[in-house]
């Protein structure tokens, strides 16, 4: 059975092989539709006058040489060549704004962490010490990818008219690893744009990805979200950004490919649960029993719409989540939000032991 899904802002067509709806009142289960009214309401954004994670010009008065106790510690500790990748990424940034977002990285001690052996310093300072992808403009990289890593929730963003919030929430969940979305974003933006995995899987930078797309998300969202998509969706041709559909002319995800790329993004094999009548009292028990942080995708109906959304976690009795679609974060009762979820893309070993039906659970 095909496995894909219609992004929210985009009506679902007659043929369309999402998952089967389940059924209105599965077992265990008698919420009625929550009402969405605490969502904001979305529209084409007005022509911005700065992209998301771009600073604005301004004069620069924060020094390196009057941080706080905090900040003066975590500099203080860094290792020689993470400390000139320091210097060097905070003179490109200029701006107040963005040098504020590098110091949130340096005291979180986000920028010694590395992937391969590279720094999120070292992959930050190759964005202007080394050439980028032609139509990359090297110092708005740098400053949208440090807005990314220091406040994912804020500058993960999918925009509107796109079908890419499963690459979207990709994007946010590979921020869980800033090590490995700061090289990923380095290697992708390059002259070649690519970036190959210890498992030998090469993510491509599709043609015309760096492009404004009137999708309202700024150059970073484009290319990595566009980059996404190119990977997980290979199978089907190549993606092209300027219409975002693949070359079979089918727009969006197969959440087989999401759990895929998933996989090998985070190192951890994955299986798409189905939440019907039959899975319905452990796909509870699962939900319920997750931590707050703990993420992964969900299929939900949400403003009577097929969409995407990070769920990160449970606490006490509330689901809360992160919608790509306008960059919010948001909460509501976990029964509530159970009727609203489909299926969820958990990791495996969430459900050893659970008594889920056979056709309920698809691995890819």
């Amino acid at each position: 059975m095909p496995i894909t899904f219609i992004p929210k802002n985009r009506i679902p067509s007659g043929g369309a092989g999402w998952l089967p709806k389940r059924e209105d009142n599965p077992k265990n289960e008698q919420p009625s539709a929550p009402n969405d009214s605490f969502l904001p309401t979305l529209k084409k954004p007005e022509e911005p006058t700065r992209a998301n994670g771009e600073t604005r010009a301004e004069t620069a008065t924060l020094s390196l040489s009057s941080l706080n106790a905090a900040q003066q510690a975590a500099l203080d500790q860094l290792p020689p060549v993470v400390a000139g990748a320091l210097h060097h990424v905070w003179d490109v940034l200029g701006a107040d704004s963005a040098r504020a977002q590098l110091l949130e990285l340096l005291e979180k001690n986000t920028l010694t962490q590395a992937d391969q052996g590279q720094t999120v310093a070292e992959s930050l300072q190759k964005m202007t010490a080394k050439p980028r992808g032609q139509g990359i403009d090297a110092e708005s990289l740098t400053r949208q990818s440090v807005a990314l890593l220091a406040q994912p929730n804020q500058f993960t963003n999918q925009g509107i008219n796109t079908y890419t919030c499963g690459a979207a929430n990709l994007q946010f969940e590979m921020a869980e690893n800033p090590a490995r979305l700061a090289r990923f974003i380095e290697d992708i933006t390059d002259g070649d744009g690519q970036m190959t995995f210890a498992q030998g899987e090469t993510f491509v930078r599709p043609q015309g990805a760096e492009l404004e797309d009137n999708s309202g998300r700024n150059s970073l969202n484009r290319i990595v979200q566009s980059t996404l998509m190119n990977f997980a969706g290979s199978a089907r041709g190549p993606y092209d950004p300027s219409t975002d559909t693949f070359a079979d002319g089918e727009h969006g995800l197969k959440m087989l490919e999401v759990a895929r790329t998933a996989a090998l993004l985070e190192g951890e094999p994955k299986v798409i649960v189905h939440h019907n009548s039959d899975s319905s009292k452990e796909f509870h028990r699962i939900m319920k029993s997750t931590e707050p942080g703990e993420t992964f995708q969900v299929g939900v109906s949400w403003n009577d719409q097929d969409h995407l959304l990070v769920f990160t976690g449970q606490e006490n009795g509330d689901a809360h989540f992160f919608n790509a679609q306008d960059s919010t974060t948001g909460s509501m009762p976990m029964d509530n939000f159970l009727f609203k979820t489909q299926f969820a893309v958990f990791g495996a070993d969430k459900i050893e032991g659970a008594d889920l039906p056979q056709d309920s659970v698809f691995r890819p």
